[in-house]
């Protein structure tokens, strides 16, 4: 059970962090969107998955992960700076949004991938045992 709730709360607790960093002006709207796009598209993939496919099991990718402690990362320095203790240079920020966009989108990207993969695999598996 672990094994399921540990990434659902890792990932509510990020989502929720963004949307509201997003509302108050602490990371650029923007962000907010790709971080919250990648999700939505993760769990798009998944429902796919489960509903057209027999795959049941859709392990977390390295970058991923990485993308998961860049966030977390950033979402430190973010709050920092928004608490002023102490205030974290303006060129540091901007390191965290571009690190944090390119981690995501490039996770993201690597999640279609791997999804597509499967998914071909899938396919090809299906194709083979007709015959």
């Amino acid at each position: 059970m672990g094994a399921y709730l540990d990434p659902v709360a890792d990932k509510s607790l990020l989502v929720t962090l963004y949307l509201l960093f997003g509302i108050t002006g602490i990371v650029p709207l923007w962000l907010t969107a790709i971080v919250l796009g990648r999700d939505i598209f993760i769990l798009l993939m998944v429902a796919a998955g489960f509903a057209f496919t027999d795959v049941r099991e859709f392990p977390p990718s390295v970058w991923g992960k990485l993308s998961t402690i860049v966030q977390i990362g950033a979402a430190v320095g973010f709050l920092a700076n928004a608490a002023h203790m102490p205030s974290v240079p303006s060129s540091m920020i901007e390191v965290f949004v571009f690190a944090t966009a390119l981690a995501t989108l490039w996770s993201g990207f690597d999640y279609g991938r791997r999804g597509f993969s499967i998914l071909r695999r899938v396919r090809i598996d299906a194709g083979q045992s007709r015959r």
